[in-house]
């Protein structure tokens, strides 16, 4: 198991960056506000942000695709390279003439 995960890593790695992309940028997001108590009145609700995370959230869905695509050519090519074990193989007996 531990051999066919090494083999699709790669695959893996476009939410793998897209995971730290999102911690690291989140981290350094200044703030263009001041935090305090204030009422709204007269407006309408905001809908509600789309996470990170979110299948409303178009990089993270394309991050999805994307690795999916990785996954099915990384075993398409695991396929192509791999040899075939050989079950119940009946060796010929050789014949040697002196």
């Amino acid at each position: 198991m531990l051999k066919f995960i090494l083999k699709i890593w790669p695959a893996l790695l476009p939410i793998i960056i897209y995971t730290i992309w999102i911690f690291v940028f989140k981290k350094k997001r200044k703030k263009d506000y001041i935090d305090g108590e204030y009422k709204v009145v007269n407006e309408k609700p905001k809908n509600e942000e789309i996470g990170a995370f979110s299948l409303r959230n178009s990089s993270f869905v394309l991050v999805l695709f994307s690795t999916l695509l990785f996954i099915i050519i990384s075993l398409i090519f695991i396929v192509i390279t791999t040899k075939p074990i050989m079950q119940n193989q009946i060796e010929q007996p050789k014949i040697i003439v002196e």
